[in-house]
């Protein structure tokens, strides 16, 4: 939980999970992940719902060797996959390219695309943030229809 950060940024409330000092794939996973308003709002909730098994986490999946919990979560979240996908083959990576086909369908630029779903992108530069730029990402997030979240 300590990674979820919220500030107010031109009297907007904006979210974002920070896992610049978390144990991740690679460099470029290290970053501030923006969280649109309406999943903020569903995490929000989450928390008043659960009880925690272990403190300071938001997901209690058991932890691999390395620490990280990535593959217990990904079978869970297949579950969720098989819900939306009649495709035997669509896997959690694949919900990787329905966000980048919902960002290309929006106009939202590569290099933001990149940078969210936690690809190197191009440069020193793509490896910096900060909070304001978060807004930025969640002015150009608010382009996409996440209504569609409303129903899970």
């Amino acid at each position: 939980w300590s990674q979820v950060r919220s500030d107010v940024f031109d009297g907007m409330t904006i979210n974002w999970l920070d896992v610049t000092q978390s144990v991740v794939k690679n460099d470029s996973s290290k970053r501030l992940i923006p969280i649109v308003p309406l999943l903020a709002k569903r995490i929000e909730k989450f928390l008043t719902q659960i009880e925690a098994k272990e403190s300071n986490r938001l997901f209690t999946y058991l932890k691999d060797k390395d620490g990280k919990a990535e593959n217990k979560a990904s079978r869970a979240l297949m579950a969720h996959c098989r819900k939306i996908s009649s495709d035997s083959t669509f896997a959690v990576h694949g919900l990787r390219h329905t966000f980048n086909t919902l960002c290309r369908n929006a106009s939202i630029d590569w290099e933001l695309r990149e940078f969210i779903v936690g690809r190197s992108g191009q440069g020193q530069g793509a490896k910096y943030g900060e909070a304001a730029h978060v807004a930025t990402y969640l002015k150009e997030l608010a382009k996409i229809d996440f209504s569609f979240l409303e129903g899970t």
